[in-house]
């Protein structure tokens, strides 16, 4: 293999994108070659997106279906079949378009094949993946089970974040240091183009990162903003989520696009403490269910002196900004910090336009969306794991 690239996906590849007829007093203007969307309110469902009623498949709970305990990422590769990296295993399972299991790709192991740890997954061509291993400060390319190349990170080691892929081949990535105990100002995140052949990495572009004083020794805001950026259709998308602003930047840092709103604001009421205080409970005794009642009372007591209920500071706008291949950008409904799951997502165009508000089962992790289908993980009543695949219905009436 010569170049690295030709194993990549054409800009667009992921399936045409779906456009809904614009608010009639929806402010769309050119300014300067920036393309700017303004909504007088908040984006509301228009019904264009929805989910099917009922998954397509899901898998891991029946006798001879792979035993899940975290999938943690996963992708949806041109066929429909799955990768999914499973925390608990360290493996990288493949599953059919129909949900069954075919093999798997990859496991844990001092090997040059083998893997330290998965972040996150890309899918890179018809049967192509690429590991993002920060253990090991590499990525690995896999193409039908078998490891074509790695590219070493060691230079840029934990500061990357592999988030996608533009038209040209080079992968999109953010990049940061943590510094705590820092009040002011915002600590910058940066946008940044990765080079698979070379290694060679591009800043781009800064961005807002963590607020001010976070995070800290001392006690902070349990329900603080935080910037974001994502990959959306192969340009980079930025958020904070504070601010009803979503920013779209070419691989070469230009400003394309601009999307803003008129929020409805929330503020963390007494009931809002009390769930966050419920969440602090529940994700302790998950990793520590063999303590006693006490000890877990006094640990959460601990945990919860912390933070410090704000009641003055809006809650953020939305808790995940998450881009897929076909350009759609998904903002997930604000739940509570260090959620995983969100119940619903408003669903933006490549243009900025609205394409629907979709909901999602209670419990369910978005994983991916790509060919007309939704990744994710839902787990059952017994909080065993389950992959669970749904399709993505457009309704052109």
């Amino acid at each position: 293999m010569k170049r690295f690239g030709l194993f990549l996906l054409a800009l667009g590849s992921g399936g045409c994108v779906e456009q809904a007829s614009p608010p009639a007093d929806l402010a769309v203007r050119d300014s300067a070659g920036v393309w700017i969307v303004e909504y007088p309110g908040t984006p509301v469902s228009t019904g264009v997106l929805t989910l099917s009623p009922s998954p397509l498949y899901q898998h891991g709970t029946r006798d001879g279906e792979y035993p899940f305990t975290y999938p943690h990422s996963g992708v949806l590769l041109p066929d429909g079949s799955a990768a999914i990296a499973d925390g608990g295993s360290g493996e990288i399972v493949l599953l059919g378009p129909n949900g069954s299991f075919r093999a798997v790709l990859a496991a844990s192991g001092p090997g040059p094949a083998e893997l330290g740890d998965v972040r996150r997954l890309l899918v890179l061509g018809q049967d192509t993946v690429l590991v993002d291993d920060p253990d090991r400060s590499r990525l690995l390319l896999l193409r039908g089970g078998s490891l074509v190349r790695t590219v070493d990170l060691r230079e840029h080691a934990g500061r990357l974040a592999i988030k996608g892929v533009d038209s040209m081949g080079q992968l999109l990535a953010s990049s940061a240091r943590l510094r705590t105990g820092v009040n002011t100002p915002w600590q910058p995140g940066h946008m940044t183009r990765l080079d698979p052949d070379t290694g060679a990495v591009d800043t781009i572009a800064s961005y807002d990162w963590i607020p001010p004083g976070g995070p800290s020794p001392d006690r902070g805001n349990p329900f603080e903003p935080q910037g974001d950026v994502t990959v959306a259709g192969g340009v980079f998308v930025y958020g904070r989520s504070d601010t009803p602003e979503l920013v779209w930047r070419r691989p070469d840092g230009a400003v394309s696009q601009i999307v803003r709103w008129v929020p409805q604001r929330t503020w963390p009421t007494d009931e809002y403490w009390a769930r966050f205080e419920a969440y602090a409970r529940a994700r302790f005794l998950r990793y520590n269910a063999h303590l006693e009642r006490s000890s877990v009372e006094e640990y959460v007591r601990m945990d919860l002196a912390r933070y410090e209920h704000v009641p003055d500071e809006p809650l953020p706008l939305y808790r995940l900004l998450f881009g897929d291949r076909a350009g759609r950008v998904w903002l997930g409904e604000y739940t509570m910090k260090g959620a995983v799951s969100v119940p619903r997502y408003t669903v933006l165009s490549r243009d900025g336009g609205p394409l629907g508000v979709v909901e999602v089962p209670a419990g369910f992790r978005l994983l991916d969306v790509a060919g007309g289908r939704l990744l994710g993980v839902l787990p059952d009543a017994m909080d065993v794991q389950t992959v669970t695949v749904y399709e993505l219905l457009h309704d052109e009436g």
